[in-house]
């Protein structure tokens, strides 16, 4: 291939295995997910499942609203038209000052899923496909929430269209939920039904945005190529009112893919195509790799949002990543 080989191809590209899935003699997990494997996942014992299915219960969430409640945020001076009831007697005495107590507006934060399956999540060249990396991975954090009686909602985003589902509280509830994001997850398989055209995640979080969605906990699921769809200007927007958390799955050869790569790969039409990649090539695809993740990092920092690697066999400088 020539130098011009850009990252794109290969994250609208399959793995062999991927390839041999389209005519499987038995179901295989590393393809396609079924709704038995994700239901299985709410016994899994995993340090993410365990920080969110914690301690917290209705009510301890605080908002990013002042008002009424228990629990304790600052002392001021008093203004007018502070509730006479929030003054602190102790330390208006002692200073000769009113003061007064301001608290957090105690409330639930619902978990807000929004989970990419299209087909550039179609790849994966270790033990599992992104597609799947990312579906167990939502999977797990929809169960660490309801463990936690925490609400979840859901936005699933696949190449048919956007699936959506209203706030649930317990397994049975949710049980439509993790059925829905099973059947996108298979229909991966049948590259041929694909639409290019469909709405993904980036539309989601625009109708959020419109809608002043606010108070919500919103968790972004999806593979690499969200980091060059996601404008900055619309997370910042979001990240006022909500806590978010991006997860991305990162395939070792999306990531850095070998010099010398000979082979052939079909692309998400469905067409087999001969990848041969050069030493150099190979370098600048995994040094724009490293570049835009930094970059990432930097962002989200400042906007006070997590960014988080998902996948098997990480690479060690993808701080933070975690294995699912």
């Amino acid at each position: 291939m020539p130098t011009a080989w850009s990252q794109r191809c290969w994250r609208r590209s399959l793995s062999v295995s991927a390839v041999l899935s389209r005519h499987p003699s038995a179901h295989d997990p590393r393809l396609a997910v079924t709704l038995d494997q994700l239901l299985a996942l709410q016994y899994r014992s995993s340090a993410s499942a365990a920080r969110l299915a914690g301690q917290r219960r209705p009510g301890d969430q605080p908002s990013r609203r002042r008002g009424p409640g228990l629990s304790f945020d600052q002392l001021r001076d008093y203004l007018p038209g502070d509730d006479v009831r929030s003054i602190d007697w102790r330390v208006t005495r002692r200073t000769g000052k009113p003061h007064s107590r301001v608290f957090h507006q105690e409330s639930e934060q619902p978990l807000q899923l929004v989970v990419d399956q299209r087909a550039a999540l179609y790849f994966g060249s270790v033990s599992r496909l992104n597609s799947v990396v990312v579906a167990e991975a939502a999977a797990v954090a929809l169960f660490a929430a309801l463990a936690a009686r925490q609400p979840v909602a859901a936005e699933l985003c696949g190449e048919r269209g956007t699936v959506s589902f209203g706030r649930v509280r317990g397994r049975t509830a949710a049980l439509p939920m993790v059925a829905a994001l099973a059947e996108l997850n298979a229909a991966l398989a049948e590259p041929a039904q694909a639409t290019a055209s469909a709405a993904g995640p980036v539309a989601v979080l625009e109708r959020f945005a419109s809608g002043q969605l606010h108070g919500r906990d919103i968790h972004l699921l999806g593979g690499q190529g969200l980091l060059e769809e996601l404008p900055t200007a619309l997370l910042a927007h979001l990240a006022q009112r909500n806590q978010l958390q991006l997860s991305i799955a990162i395939d070792p050869l999306e990531w850095a893919p070998p010099a010398g790569f000979n082979g052939q790969l079909l692309d998400a039409a469905g067409q087999l195509r001969q990848v041969a990649l050069s030493r150099g090539a190979a370098r600048q695809v995994a040094a724009a790799n490293r570049a835009r993740w930094q970059r990432w990092q930097q962002r989200c920092s400042a906007l006070g949002v997590g960014l988080t690697a998902i996948g098997d066999r990480l690479p060690a400088e993808l701080s933070g990543a975690v294995a699912v």
